[in-house]
C-alpha cells in the first residue's frame, strides 16, 4: 500500500491493518503537527489532567495557577 502523502514510501501491510493511511515519516511529521494544536494540564495541584486547545488555554491556564485564588480572574 502507498502512503496518501508522499505516494513514494510503502505503508506495511501491519500499519495498513490498523488503518494508517500514511508512511511513518509522513505520520510521524502529521503527529507532531497535530500536537502542537493541544495539550494536557493540570488544572490545579492534585487535581486531574485536562485537554486544552488553543481556544480553552486562556480560562484554563488561568485556573493552574495554585497561588491566586478562583475569585481573582
Amino acid at each position: 500500500m502507498r502512503c496518501v502523502k508522499c505516494l513514494s514510501n510503502g505503508v506495511g501491510r501491519k500499519r495498513a491493518s490498523y488503518g494508517h493511511l500514511l508512511c511513518k515519516p509522513c505520520g510521524d511529521e502529521q503527529a507532531l503537527k497535530d500536537r502542537a494544536k493541544w495539550t494536557v494540564v493540570q488544572e490545579y495541584g492534585k487535581g486531574c489532567y485536562q485537554f486544552v486547545t488553543h481556544a480553552s488555554a486562556p480560562t484554563a491556564l488561568k485556573n493552574t495557577n495554585q497561588k491566586s485564588t478562583r475569585g481573582d480572574l
